[in-house]
């Protein structure tokens, strides 16, 4: 998806919060999958507001 072209953006939310492999423990639920406040603010900023 990131790279296949079929898109003119992705929001890579995965980035914002996350390491190559899980859910950094700072933006984590606990759970390994959800992210808490702190995870859903980090990817609120990674929006460019200029691409939406």
């Amino acid at each position: 998806m990131r790279t296949s072209g079929a898109y003119d953006a992705v929001d890579d939310f995965d980035r914002a919060v996350a390491d190559p492999d899980r859910i950094l423990p700072a933006y984590g639920s606990g759970d390994g999958l959800h992210p808490n406040d702190a995870g859903y603010t980090a990817m609120a900023e990674a929006l460019d507001l200029d691409e939406l």
